[in-house]
């Protein structure tokens, strides 16, 4: 199975980066690679492509949080309150995956991920800091390679 992400870490140089991105991904318990590729290309807050960039990763990770929400809408916990009555299982395990999202758990779904705050997204004072200090931020992307074939969560959906 590929998956990519896009990172975006505060180092001094693009190899600097890389190698954070590496040690986090190898230190990281709750995801496991086989194999992960640092593609070449880097952008720093500088270049146009950094914001496209980076609004595009935030962009499919909004998307992905907004489908589980939406799903578990459809399936009648359209309010806070209602989740007290969630069987466990598929969708238990759907809002699980949501909530790992908002609390800043990395994960195979996760198009970008922000190093520097933990976080799927980039805080107003980061995006401050983005603009003031461009040259201490770097946007990299990242294949990883795993064994598995489908996401642990894929693999619990129950057939349509």
């Amino acid at each position: 199975m590929l998956v990519e992400h896009l990172f975006l870490v505060a180092a001094k140089d693009k190899a600097t980066a890389a190698q954070l991105i590496e040690r986090f991904l190898s230190r990281y318990q709750l995801v496991n690679y086989e194999k992960i590729d640092i593609l070449p290309e880097a952008h720093q807050p500088t270049s146009p492509a950094f914001w496209k960039r980076l609004e595009e990763g935030i962009s499919r990770n909004r998307a992905f949080l907004e489908g589980i929400l939406r799903l578990l809408t459809e399936e009648g916990f359209s309010r806070v309150l209602d989740l007290r009555d969630l069987p466990q299982g598929y969708l238990s395990k759907e809002l699980h995956v949501a909530v790992h999202f908002l609390d800043g758990f990395f994960g195979v779904d996760s198009s970008f991920y922000n190093l520097v705050e933990d976080s799927h997204w980039v805080s107003r004072p980061l995006l401050k800091r983005l603009k003031e200090d461009p040259e201490s931020f770097w946007l990299l992307e990242v294949k990883a390679y795993a064994l598995s074939e489908a996401p642990l969560f894929e693999r619990l959906k129950r057939p349509a």
